[in-house]
């Protein structure tokens, strides 16, 4: 059933629209690329309008995890691309994941003892709204697989409820991870029987912070993360936004403050034209979607997805922090 508006929001939202298009205003917030040092990643090199993507230096090697949809269906699957240092694709292949869900989502690659790995979400979508957490040894033997699967049993990880944008990391000789921010922050230690380590949840003024990934600094951890607001004009009333705050190093792992203001903004535009969106059926304006960071001397390259159908990196300094 369709809700139908107050008739005073009607009214309002026409004069909004009015106004936006008797003054040419396109977007509040410049492009993700224009708002920071960026590097737009060829979505031509990938495979069709991948976007999410998680970075990681392996083995002397780059490589980009990515999302995509196959041939532009609701169903998504994962990919894996060779960069080169200038974020220049040089190969893109499949990664094959043996799943009984209908969608692979959203990979973050991390190390654990060494070793590749790689944490996924196995959806029912299109089907329905349900989704797990699971990761495993991500393999290259000759064709990029996923091998030694692993499903936690945390949370309300049992697929019929909705889990996702967890954060693996290790700790010493132990894999941790970051379940959940709000209102308790809990970690699970893997190693050890899912330990929990729990301490207070931050509030932050643009949304329930989720995801997405943590680097070490100062002796600390920074986190990377994205929250979400409907609060936007209809017919897209989300905006997302990409903050970071710092945490102990130690167990707990508490939270010790908060960026002041978002260090990216979703925005309508990106490098799509306006026909190239049309085509796109999983395009969704307004979403910046950080999986993934690359540390480097000034700073870190988090990788982006933006509007569920591109890719990129952007430079964060360490002034850029606002913490």
């Amino acid at each position: 059933m369709t809700e139908i508006l107050p008739p005073r929001i009607m009214h309002n939202e026409k004069l909004a629209n009015d106004f936006f298009k008797a003054n040419g205003i396109v977007s509040s917030y410049p492009s993700v690329h224009e708002q920071l040092e960026s590097v737009i990643i060829n979505r031509h090199a990938l495979k069709q309008n991948g976007y999410n993507p998680s970075i990681i230096r392996h083995a002397g090697r780059l490589l980009m995890t990515y999302r995509w949809h196959f041939n532009n269906t609701a169903q998504t699957e994962l990919a894996i691309a060779e960069l080169n240092e200038k974020f220049e694709i040089k190969n893109t292949n499949a990664i094959r994941i043996e799943s009984d869900g209908q969608s692979i989502e959203d990979g973050r690659l991390f190390i654990y003892k060494n070793q590749l790995h790689i944490s996924f979400v196995e959806s029912s979508w299109p089907k329905m709204l349900k989704c797990a957490v699971k990761w495993g040894l991500l393999t290259e033997s000759p064709n990029w697989r996923v091998v030694n699967i692993q499903h936690p049993t945390i949370g309300q990880n049992d697929g019929q409820h909705s889990e996702k944008n967890w954060i693996f990391f290790q700790y010493e000789d132990d894999l941790m991870c970051l379940h959940q921010s709000w209102p308790e922050q809990i970690i699970y230690n893997l190693t050890k029987d899912n330990a929990e380590h729990r301490s207070p949840g931050v509030r932050w003024p643009y949304g329930d912070i989720h995801g997405d990934c943590l680097m070490p600094y100062q002796g600390k951890l920074v986190r990377f993360f994205h929250s979400r607001i409907n609060n936007e004009i209809p017919p897209i009333s989300w905006r997302y936004y990409v903050g970071c705050c710092l945490m102990n190093s130690r167990p707990p792992f508490n939270t010790l403050s908060v960026s002041v203001s978002p260090l990216i903004y979703g925005s309508e535009i990106c490098d799509l034209s306006e026909t190239n969106r049309n085509n796109v059926s999983h395009y969704k304006s307004n979403v910046v979607f950080p999986c993934g960071c690359l540390e480097v001397a000034d700073g870190w390259w988090l990788t982006v997805g933006t509007n569920d159908s591109g890719c990129c990196l952007v430079k964060i300094r360490h002034e850029d922090l606002k913490l």
